[in-house]
């Protein structure tokens, strides 16, 4: 039950960063008038943004591991015939979403603070390529998380 409740929230911070991240990073970005305070700006909110994504993504795979662990108890024989194909598509696109949100989050953000802290400077398009990478992963992450809830109800 605790492993449950814990995948809820888990979720729901996961979607709530992804959400965030769209409307309360990218978004007012555009607002900032120098390139300077946009990096700044992005800068800032990406260390925060980074730990919160990943350690939500962190703890819904191990309780959602748990979760199938009961699941595999209680049903024994039967659990291959009830759930087999749903739950085989849902760890196939949680697999996809660790992947992309792994490669947003350590790929594309991560390596982009490192970039910016190291005496290198950005150029005005390599930020709009950082932001764009950002806004798109943002996006497919959100549609693939929003699937397998989906998927997630039905079984």
């Amino acid at each position: 039950m605790l492993s449950f409740w814990l995948h809820l929230i888990a979720l729901t911070v996961y979607l709530g960063s992804l959400v965030g991240l769209w409307f309360f990073i990218l978004s007012p970005i555009s607002s900032l008038k120098t390139h300077e305070d946009q990096v700044a700006f992005l800068i800032r909110r990406i260390k925060i943004y980074n730990p919160v994504q990943i350690g939500a993504l962190g703890v819904l795979v191990i309780t959602g591991a748990f979760q199938l662990t009961d699941l595999k108890d209680t049903h024994r024989v039967l659990f291959t015939r009830e759930f087999g194909e749903s739950l085989s598509l849902k760890l196939l696109l949680a697999f996809v979403i660790i992947i992309l949100s792994t490669y947003q989050s350590m790929g594309v953000a991560h390596r982009f603070v490192r970039r910016t802290e190291a005496p290198e400077s950005v150029s005005p398009k390599d930020f709009q390529s950082v932001t764009r990478r950002l806004q798109s992963l943002t996006l497919v992450i959100f549609f693939f998380t929003l699937i397998t809830v989906w998927i997630s109800i039905k079984i």
